[in-house]
């Protein structure tokens, strides 16, 4: 008895937990497509606050990498240090939580060419390096 009691209460939790579940993944689903179609439209700046809202909801690095990759591109577009500093910053937050597999190597051979374009002051002025 106590055990149809303790499945029954787990069930009554996990139900009352499930429809927030459901609302946080369809709202990442939703930025991050949202980003997806600003980063294939070239509205960089737009995709980084749709992947970066996406990575408040879920925390995963891939978002990172993305972000980094709509930053780099951005930088490309209009040669602002500011958004070259910030590809590499969040390329170093993907390294940090990314720890192994993913898109590793994409992120180390991007964060050495933006360095290179940049400068060499940029790996200590990177909010990354403190």
């Amino acid at each position: 008895m106590k055990r149809l009691l303790l499945a029954l209460l787990l069930a009554c939790v996990c139900t009352a937990w499930a429809p927030g579940l459901r609302a946080d993944e369809a709202k990442l689903q939703a930025l991050f497509t949202a980003g997806a179609q600003a980063y294939k439209q070239g509205k960089f700046l737009q995709a980084v606050k749709a992947f970066e809202a996406a990575y408040a909801v879920s925390p995963k690095p891939q978002l990172l990498f993305s972000a980094a990759q709509a930053y780099r591109r951005q930088f490309a577009a209009d040669g602002d240090p500011e958004h070259g500093k910030k590809a590499i910053a969040s390329y170093r937050r993907y390294l940090d939580e990314m720890k192994e597999g993913g898109r590793r190597l994409e992120a180390a051979e991007a964060i050495e060419r933006l360095v290179d374009q940049l400068g060499e002051d940029t790996a200590a002025t990177s909010p990354e390096a403190a």
